[in-house]
């Protein structure tokens, strides 16, 4: 229950499909301001969410077949994405 007894309502809309976790080391972050820029970009590809965002390295839960844009998205933002062992 909210405030005023209100139910709140979730704004997370779940990953569709069956979620795999891709993790990414990524080169040229030095700072917190990266992590952000980082984080936003993944928050804009459609079929993925970043579950955890760190100077260097993400992790993402991703629709299969959605891995590209999720690398392409961290090259957009001016960074270089190297994928780890997936599962």
């Amino acid at each position: 229950m909210g405030l005023g007894g209100q139910k709140r309502r979730c704004s997370f809309t779940p990953v569709s499909g069956i979620i795999k976790g891709m993790n990414i080391t990524i080169d040229g972050m030095h700072c917190q301001a990266c992590v952000n820029r980082v984080q936003k970009a993944l928050e804009g590809v459609a079929g993925a969410r970043p579950e955890k965002v760190e100077v260097g390295s993400a992790v993402v839960a991703v629709d299969p077949g959605r891995e590209q844009a999720v690398l392409d998205a961290v090259r957009k933002a001016g960074y270089t994405p190297h994928p780890a062992d997936n599962n």
